[in-house]
């Protein structure tokens, strides 16, 4: 199995992508999502690491043996979700229906002017938040993450939406020092800045946490920014429920993120692990939207 997740190999080209992009804008979703079945089925068949870790992950989750259609359920779903940024990015979402449970919460931070900190992973799809901060409009939303990262992906999303560029604080072009001013600038001018909370960079210092009754590691950069940085902290899973229905939880996970000095293991870890918990508890809500293809239990 694939020891990081950042060794795996990009295995979307330039190519398909690019056949997929012209499905979507000319042919439509529906159509689109019939291409993705043998696109799954394909995928099944090479990316053998990936479906060795999809099937220990799901047999934990459900709890019984895990079957074909599981395994192919699993990588459809994450498929699904993958074309979905295309509509999702460019703001061409008449074809999808977005559900927001927690506005209320966003709301009470936009009157402010409150920047704050949104914890988000790789389980679902975290840019269903993007519908809603236009349909809300006056939600500034920016999200932390390595441009470079997938750049295949990255090149076709940045021609469908050439804007997408100035959403992004790239982590990749910015050492920590300077990242945490950028991000400083951001917050203080009122942005939602979101960043990921369930993967560690490599040589990243990681925490102890448990998952699904196993031990396991989270980063710990998130907590110790949102300390530095003295903003609230939010969470949010946008979990895809079939067909063309996304739904965005959005809850509050502390006011204040505290690590002082001399607890800074142990409050760390509290809060990895309020984090691990809420996570655990809309991966079972939703088990095939976990999109974490690597063997996440054994990275410590």
């Amino acid at each position: 199995m694939v020891a990081h997740w950042q060794d795996q190999e990009e295995r979307a080209g330039s190519f398909w992508l690019a056949i997929l992009v012209w499905i979507a804008r000319n042919l439509g979703r529906r159509v689109l999502l019939w291409a993705l079945y043998p696109v799954t089925f394909f995928y099944l068949l090479v990316a053998r690491s990936a479906v060795a870790s999809s099937r220990k992950y799901l047999t934990q989750v459900l709890d019984r043996p895990v079957t074909w259609r599981d395994s192919w359920k699993h990588f459809y779903y994450f498929a699904v979700v993958s074309v979905d940024r295309l509509y999702l990015l460019s703001g061409d979402t008449r074809a999808l229906s977005v559900t927001l449970r927690g506005e209320e919460l966003l709301t009470e931070y936009i009157e402010q002017q409150q920047g704050c900190m949104i914890m988000v992973s790789h389980h679902g799809s975290f840019e269903a938040l993007r519908v809603s901060a236009l349909a809300m409009q006056d939600l500034p939303l920016k999200i932390v993450m390595d441009h470079g990262h997938n750049s295949a992906v990255m090149q076709t999303i940045d021609a469908v939406n050439p804007e997408f560029a100035q959403s992004i604080i790239d982590s990749g072009q910015l050492n920590g020092p300077a990242l945490a001013l950028r991000l400083a600038e951001e917050l203080a001018a009122g942005t939602v800045v979101g960043i990921m909370a369930d993967r560690s960079q490599k040589h990243e210092a990681q925490v102890p946490i448990k998952l699904l009754d196993r031990e396991a590691s989270l980063p710990a950069g998130p907590w110790l920014l949102a300390s530095a940085l003295a903003v609230p902290v939010i969470i949010c899973f946008g979990l895809y429920e079939g067909g063309n229905r996304y739904t965005i939880y959005v809850e509050r996970l502390d006011s204040r993120v505290r690590v002082p000095r001399a607890q800074r293991q142990q409050c760390l870890q509290e809060y990895a692990q309020r984090y691990a918990d809420r996570m655990e508890h809309y991966i079972k809500k939703a088990p095939f939207n976990w999109f974490n293809f690597y063997d996440f239990w054994h990275e410590r």
